[in-house]
């Protein structure tokens, strides 16, 4: 059975959607690379084995070179800061973060713009905290010393919410429950919350309708005790100054227009990815609104 991870689907989907690109024309802004640098975000590895990455990005660069001899380079970066400063310092073309990343540094760093978003049929992200209806929990203070769920892959805006809720009470996440479980998927989350294996489970939007679909039974023997607000959809971040507008043009397009060939449908459907979308018009407000409702951490990662 293959393990498929969120990390390894989207830089193969970048990659081998890139592979569709061709030269560009004659707008001379810059030299066209003969490497492309793609910086994402390291927490975009969670819960993810790094040598299982490491074999899926070296079968991409020679799936490349050999299909059109140019170069695709995914990195791993720790950090926002690090990433937006490479970026702007013209050591990465493409800079993959999550909306609540991108928010914390856009203030300082103007000059990046969002190229395209990534998206799992929502252009957001909202994460949802179910406990079962019998419970008479009315307010997640109350879940102080029970057990959670908290499935593999779970998106990270969906645990930033979770752990802002238990730092407003003055506690971290290990510390407010009594114990948190890792199941392998949501689904196996959502049944042990509603086997009564567990006292709550956090999941996001997507994964909480598909099991609604799958199993509405179920579902119907459980409340929603608290949700997120949307976070904005993980993004393509760019700096302008380092792409003429031909090339840029045509990488996003190749993204776009992803699902359309046999080879981007199979990978969308395998990393749980709907693809790629133009950024919504009112993208940078939902940055701003999520920077003010979750403001950087003092101790995170530079």
């Amino acid at each position: 059975m293959v393990k498929a991870s969120y990390l390894g689907g989207l830089s193969f989907l970048f990659l081998s959607s890139i592979v569709m690109v061709s030269p560009g024309g004659d707008d001379k802004k810059t030299d066209r690379p003969e490497t492309i640098h793609i910086g994402i975000m390291a927490t975009f590895y969670r819960d993810h084995p790094e040598e299982d990455v490491k074999t899926t990005v070296e079968s991409l660069r020679d799936l490349m070179l050999a299909q059109t001899g140019f170069k695709g380079d995914p990195v791993k970066v720790e950090g926002v800061e690090k990433l937006a400063d490479e970026l702007t310092k013209n050591k990465l073309h493409l800079g993959v973060f999550f909306g609540h990343e991108f928010a914390w540094i856009f203030p300082k760093h103007p000059d990046l713009k969002p190229l395209l978003i990534v998206v799992n049929q929502f252009p957001y992200q909202r994460g949802y905290l179910f406990i079962r209806k019998e419970d008479n929990f009315t307010s997640f203070a109350q879940l102080k010393g029970r057990s959670l769920a908290l499935a593999h892959h779970t998106p990270e805006p969906c645990r930033l919410f979770l752990d802002r809720q238990c730092q407003d009470l003055g506690m971290k996440l290990e510390k407010f429950f009594s114990k948190v479980t890792h199941p392998d998927n949501v689904e196996a989350a959502f049944d042990d919350l509603v086997d009564g294996g567990v006292d709550a489970m956090l999941v996001e939007e997507a994964a909480m309708n598909s099991y609604k679909r799958r199993k509405p039974g179920r579902f119907a023997k459980l409340k929603e005790l608290a949700k997120s607000p949307q976070f904005p959809a993980a993004v393509v971040a760019y700096q302008p100054s380092r792409w003429n507008e031909a090339d840029l043009k045509s990488i996003r397009d190749a993204l776009l227009n992803a699902h359309q060939n046999p080879e981007g449908r199979q990978l969308l459907t395998l990393w749980r990815l709907t693809g790629f979308e133009p950024v919504p018009t009112d993208y940078e407000k939902t940055l701003k609104a999520i920077d003010k409702a979750f403001p950087e951490p003092k101790n995170s990662e530079k």
